[in-house]
């Protein structure tokens, strides 16, 4: 199994449609948002919730923007921190009831809107729901391998956070 295996969405000349809006999306560059008179690049990520600046996908008519982490992420992913099932993209939009929000199994900040998810039944980690999952943001870092700051031959792996 690849380290990280990705598909994306469809992508069309910058354009694409993607599961969390009903309208096209736009990709738009650092210089597109100068070019259109903004003073900033920042944005909060309508699909994660998770505030972003520079390049993004941008929906015109309603200010809608994503990520492109959270715009091109693949609808399944393999992992090699959750080797056994493959996680699927879930979104679950601003009309979801968020109260019973889950942490992220890779960075440890709440999940909400656009996540991936494995539903195993496995009994490890069960929730009020009585469903297993693992959680983790389409914008954790989808390299599980890391260099060393002092030592090349060592390289550091993503692991997940440990549940307390």
């Amino acid at each position: 199994m690849a380290p990280w295996s990705k598909t994306s969405f469809p992508e069309q000349n910058g354009t694409l449609q993607h599961i969390t809006h009903p309208h096209v999306l736009i990709k738009q560059t650092f210089e597109d948002i100068q070019n259109e008179g903004y003073e900033n690049d920042e944005f909060v990520c309508d699909g994660c919730s998770v505030e972003g600046s520079g390049a993004r996908y941008h929906c015109k008519q309603c200010s809608f923007d994503l990520h492109e982490d959270c715009a091109t992420c693949p609808g399944f992913l393999k992992s090699p921190i959750h080797p056994n099932h493959p996680l699927e993209l879930i979104w679950e939009g601003a009309e979801k009831d968020h109260t019973q929000l889950r942490p992220c199994d890779v960075c440890g900040d709440q999940v909400k809107g656009l996540f991936y998810k494995c539903s195993s039944g496995a009994p490890e980690k069960r929730y009020d729901d009585g469903n297993h999952y693992f959680f983790i943001h389409p914008t954790s870092k989808f390299q599980p391998q890391l260099h060393h700051p002092t030592d090349e031959n060592h390289p550091l792996r993503l692991q997940p956070v440990p549940m307390l």
